[in-house]
């Protein structure tokens, strides 16, 4: 989780992106020069923040010492302390796992501001779905970047341990795809991310939900905890504070999760499924050795025809979720 660059910015520009998280910033803090940002002890380099957050398995405050010793300039934690606060400029936040992720944006030069976003959630389905988005939208003569299981990139995907990486790969991978001439990214959003706010800060056009199903209840609490990090998500789109204007959110309504959490949305929505009260409905399916068909009502009737060499029922699903969502973008 080191963010790399060749440049500088002043500790102070970085300490504006926090805004309201900060709880206090010494006199002077803002001539600080820093050339990095790391949550991760072990890779801070001379001239790196070193940003405290508590992880499911450790807590980067226990870190901090080690941290200053290979060359931190400046420490951003939760709580103050006065022996750390002596050694180099600590700037103390309410929630340090928010402020890395504004802290890397900042870094960067906010490149998610300039990109189309569009997040795909839930149990099943998101890697599948979030490659038939790219390729649509590729028809379209739409260059995005993707972030998902399978890896992130433009071209060749480069692997990641993680579905949604940490806030500062994120931000790195973003700005690395503004340059490369992306308009967009299409990336999967999973349950973890939402909570350790890897995305937190950031304004998606287009969300998406396939479905919830049980799954990860070792990480959240209980099966509505787990509901509600995917809710999180979803409600994001139209969450007051946003920079862009509302996003819209597409959904597949024959799951009863994804269905009552996509008719409390406030916002613009697609319900995408086979009901009869769907916006966009899935019909006449069938599977064979050559590959899955269906027909796809559209609102005003019109009438799309699919034949795809993927078999399976949750062919169906993801392929009309995802032209909704390609549509939406």
């Amino acid at each position: 989780m080191k963010q790399q660059d060749t440049r500088e910015i002043e500790l102070g520009a970085l300490v504006d992106a926090i805004g309201s998280l900060v709880q206090d910033a010494p006199a002077g803090v803002r001539a600080v020069r820093v050339s990095g940002i790391s949550a991760d002890s072990r890779g801070v380099k001379t001239g790196d923040v070193f940003v405290a957050v508590r992880g499911v398995s450790a807590d980067g405050h226990r870190f901090v010492g080690d941290a200053i010793q290979r060359g931190a300039a400046a420490v951003v934690m939760e709580h103050a302390d006065p022996a750390i606060a002596g050694r180099v400029p600590c700037v103390v936040v309410t929630d340090s796992s928010k402020a890395v992720a504004l802290l890397a944006a900042r870094f960067q030069g906010n490149p998610a501001d300039r990109l189309r976003l569009c997040g795909v959630t839930g149990t099943n389905g998101k890697t599948s779905t979030t490659h038939l988005v790219r390729a649509i939208l590729a028809q379209e003569g739409l260059k995005t970047g993707l972030i998902g299981t399978l890896g992130h990139g433009v071209g060749t995907l480069v692997k990641d341990p993680h579905t949604t990486p940490d806030a500062i790969t994120l931000h790195a991978w973003f700005r690395r795809m503004q340059d490369e001439g992306c308009v967009g990214v299409v990336m999967e959003v999973s349950s973890h991310a939402v909570r350790q706010h890897r995305v937190w800060g950031l304004d998606f056009e287009v969300g998406m939900l396939t479905n919830v199903t049980h799954d990860h209840l070792d990480y959240h609490s209980s099966m509505e905890d787990y509901k509600a990090a995917k809710a999180e998500f979803c409600y994001s789109l139209n969450a007051a504070g946003r920079r862009k204007p509302a996003g819209t959110l597409a959904y597949w309504c024959d799951d009863p999760n994804a269905r009552e959490i996509g008719s409390r949305f406030g916002g613009r929505r697609i319900a995408v499924g086979t009901a009869q009260d769907a916006d966009w409905r899935v019909r006449d399916v069938e599977v064979s050795l050559d590959g899955t068909r269906f027909s796809l009502e559209l609102p005003k009737g019109e009438r799309a025809d699919v034949a795809m060499k993927l078999r399976g029922a949750f062919v169906p699903s993801n392929a009309a979720l995802a032209a909704a969502g390609a549509w939406a973008m």
